[in-house]
């Protein structure tokens, strides 16, 4: 269902551009920015793996920066298949080439997540309330529906809702709490409930702080980078501005956050739609998202394919090394 509709936007965005003409408009595009664009988003990736690596250590586990990035890049590779996910896959590959039980992983996912959406969240704010006019128009336009339903009696409802339902959870698991050791399942759903909350929260007890925080910020700034970089690629979109950067941060930040295979079709949309506000044609919009969305798409699909494969052999080689453990073991016990 998700490819359709990540298809379907595609299509709505290329029907009225001749693919002849968009090879045209590439043989005019300076390259270079597109390159350095690349760099800084693997860069990215290895600040995103650091910052993983550091919500780990609260919970004992030390993993190296390498299978950290390889895990994440591997993760991106599968939301290119199934929305989202990316997060539980990543985790996999962490139990798989280090032993690092995904219950206590996936929560530092979540906790990661819940960072991100707390950051654009805060970004959005800014250009809501600040002189990013177009952006600000722009998100009105596309947001204000589910802006209003944090107005109305609709929004203290889902609150109640959200309420009941943990409330729920929490009554079942204390009324059973006293038969837990009698029901297999039950203990098992209790311990991957107690790693998942350690792994959410595992922020607070990051021992460096500000290098976990610093990390963050950095992190977006390499996202900014990413998009920034490449309008000076395209004569059109050579003299956009900080803000307008900024404005196309937040929307890519949305068109990737859909629930669509890689924000195939949602990112081409709403990044034209800001190009569009900031005065910029049809044609260039079309290169601009192309350039940035193929370029990026591809680094994941080469590096993320290297990255499964490279996880799968150090996958292999740990599982001997333990089986070789194992056996000396029992043959020294023996």
């Amino acid at each position: 269902m998700s490819l359709t509709v990540a298809l379907a936007l595609l299509w709505y965005v290329y029907r009225d551009f001749p693919l002849s003409e968009l090879a045209s408009k590439l043989k005019e595009v300076k390259y270079g920015w597109v390159v350095l664009s690349i760099i800084v988003s693997l860069l990215s990736h290895v600040v995103r793996a650091y910052r993983w690596k550091l919500l780990l250590h609260p919970m004992g586990f030390r993993p190296s920066l390498f299978k950290t990035f390889l895990a994440v890049m591997v993760g991106y590779f599968s939301n290119l298949l199934v929305p989202r996910l990316g997060e539980v896959t990543r985790c996999g590959i962490l139990k798989k080439i280090d032993y690092i039980p995904i219950s206590s992983s996936l929560g530092t996912v979540m906790a990661e997540r819940f960072i991100d959406l707390l950051s654009l969240i805060i970004l959005t704010l800014i250009a809501l309330v600040s002189g990013f006019e177009q952006c600000k128009i722009l998100l009105h336009e596309t947001m204000g529906e589910k802006i209003a339903l944090f107005k109305g009696k609709k929004f203290y409802w889902l609150i109640v809702l959200l309420l009941l339902t943990v409330g729920s959870i929490g009554f079942f698991f204390v009324k059973k709490r006293n038969t837990s050791k009698q029901h297999y399942l039950i203990a098992k759903m209790q311990h991957f409930l107690k790693a998942l909350l350690q792994g959410l929260t595992s922020i607070k007890h990051v021992k460096a702080q500000g290098t976990f925080w610093f990390m963050t910020i950095f992190l977006w700034i390499l996202y900014f980078f990413i998009g920034y970089l490449v309008v000076f690629a395209i004569q059109e979109t050579s003299n956009l501005g900080i803000a307008a950067g900024f404005s196309l941060l937040i929307m890519a930040s949305m068109g990737m956050s859909a629930p669509v295979q890689g924000g195939i079709g949602t990112y081409h949309v709403l990044v034209m739609a800001i190009l569009a506000a900031y005065g910029i044609s049809k044609e260039a919009g079309i290169l601009y998202v192309t350039l940035v969305h193929s370029s990026q798409m591809l680094t994941i699909m080469v590096v993320g394919g290297i990255s499964f494969v490279a996880s799968m052999l150090l996958g292999t080689k740990a599982s001997s090394f333990k089986f070789q453990d194992l056996s000396s073991s029992k043959h020294e016990t023996g």
